[in-house]
C-alpha cells in the first residue's frame, strides 16, 4: 500500500469486536432500564432488543437465553456498585468514616436502576431454576467479597469479632434492600432516609462500644 493510500484511509472505523461490545452494552443497559421500570416478568429478550434498537438476531447472538442476559445485568450493575464505593472512599482515611461513606453509597446504589434490577433478578431465581443456576453463584461470590471487605474495615475501626460484623452486614443489606423496595412502591425518601441514618448511628454506637471495651 502506498503512503498516499495509507494517509487517505478512513479514520475511526470500528472493528467487529468493538461493534459487538457496543451492542452488548446497549442490550445490558436496556435490560437494566426495563427491569427497573417494568420488573422481571415483563422484561423479555424481545422487549430488550426493541428498547436497545437491536435486531432479534443480534440479541440472540449476544445472549441466547434470558438467563444469560440477566447474568450480564448482574455483572455490570455490580461493577457499577464497586466503582461507586471506590469513588466514595477517595480521600477518606478514618475507618469509621469509611464505613459511613459506604453505607450512604450503598443506599444510593440499592435504589438506583442497577440496584433495583439486581433485586428483580435475585427474586426471580425462586421460580426460575435456569436463572438461579447462572446468577446465584455470582450472588454468593458478591456476598463473600463484601463480607471480607467489611471484616477488614470493621477490624480497622475497632471491631475484630467477625460474628458481630456478619450480623451487622446482613442486617444492613436486608434493611437497605427492603427500603429500596419501599422507594419503588412510592414511599418518599423523606420517610426512608431516617431509617438509613438510624442504621449508621447503630454502626457508630457498636464501634464505639467495641473501642471502649478494648480500652
Amino acid at each position: 500500500m502506498s503512503t498516499a493510500t495509507t494517509l487517505c484511509a478512513p479514520r475511526g472505523r470500528r472493528t467487529q469486536a468493538e461493534r459487538s461490545s457496543e451492542t452488548r452494552r446497549r442490550l445490558v443497559r436496556a435490560a437494566i432500564d426495563s427491569l427497573y421500570r417494568l420488573g422481571y416478568a415483563a422484561t423479555s429478550t424481545n422487549l430488550v432488543a426493541d428498547l436497545a434498537g437491536v435486531s432479534r438476531g443480534a440479541m440472540l447472538h449476544q445472549f441466547p437465553t434470558k438467563a444469560l442476559l440477566m447474568a450480564a445485568v448482574v455483572d455490570e450493575s455490580l461493577e457499577d456498585d464497586y466503582a461507586a464505593y471506590r469513588r466514595a472512599l477517595q480521600g477518606v482515611d478514618d475507618p469509621l468514616e469509611q464505613i459511613c461513606a459506604i453505607s450512604d453509597t450503598a443506599w444510593a446504589q440499592f435504589r438506583s436502576p442497577g440496584g433495583i434490577a439486581q433485586i428483580e433478578v435475585w427474586g426471580a431465581t425462586r421460580s426460575d431454576s435456569e436463572l438461579a443456576a447462572v446468577v446465584l453463584p455470582v450472588h454468593d461470590s458478591m456476598y463473600a467479597r463484601t463480607l471480607a471487605d467489611h471484616n477488614r474495615r470493621f477490624a480497622a475501626a475497632g471491631i475484630v469479632d467477625t460474628e458481630t460484623v456478619r450480623t451487622l452486614f446482613y442486617h444492613n443489606v436486608s434493611l437497605l434492600r427492603g427500603l429500596a423496595l419501599e422507594h419503588v412502591l412510592g414511599t418518599p425518601l423523606a420517610l426512608l432516609d431516617p431509617a438509613v441514618d438510624r442504621m449508621k448511628q447503630t454502626i457508630i454506637e457498636v464501634v464505639r462500644a467495641a473501642r471502649e471495651a478494648r480500652a
